[in-house]
């Protein structure tokens, strides 16, 4: 691009190139909605909203890499929708791009998924839900009226973006729940 300056008080011009300095950083469109919904279970879709997020290398929900996808031609640059990664724990949303990593200031909730549970008086009671990270508890209680609920002490077996576990058939009603750290 050329510019055109005055040199002293006549009227030579002279011409000389102009030089543009851009920088594109990758950003959030606003601080206050940077992200839609703000909560979510595993396995659900989150768009973001920003700028700059064209060629965009991960997202990570608190840490955990989730996968995701930029917006159609129209808005490529300033949208991607990013499903809740299994393992993921609440906390921040980090964009990286090569344009630079841009990171939430709000705190995306991740919400404990429905619990799936079966029963086999041969074989007891399976309990599966769709999430993996150690940020989820079950818990059971034997009364839901004024009972207290603990954490079950058995591990899951996690695999393929599932937590499963196998419990002895309770002798009486027991209920179960996940519950956010």
């Amino acid at each position: 691009m050329l510019g055109a300056m005055r040199r002293g008080g006549g009227d030579h011009l002279a011409m000389h190139p102009l030089s543009l300095l851009a920088t594109c950083v990758a950003g959030w469109m606003n601080r206050h909605q940077q992200f839609t919904p703000q909560s979510a279970v595993p396995g659900a879709k989150v768009t973001l909203l920003g700028t700059n997020f064209t060629g965009a290398t991960s997202v990570l929900f608190n840490g955990a890499s989730a996968s995701f996808s930029n917006a159609l031609t129209n808005n490529l640059d300033l949208r991607i929708t990013a499903v809740v990664p299994p393992d993921a724990s609440s906390g921040a949303i980090t964009v990286n791009t090569p344009h630079g990593d841009v990171t939430s200031s709000a705190t995306f909730q991740v919400l404990p998924p429905k619990l799936s549970i079966v029963f086999n008086a041969a074989s007891g009671v399976e309990i599966t839900w769709p999430a993996t990270s150690s940020a989820i508890v079950l818990e059971a209680t034997d009364d839901l009226t004024g009972g207290t609920w603990t954490p079950v002490t058995e591990s899951p077996v996690v695999e393929a973006g599932q937590s499963r576990l196998h419990i002895a058939a309770p002798g009486g009603t027991r209920f179960y729940r996940l519950k956010g750290n």
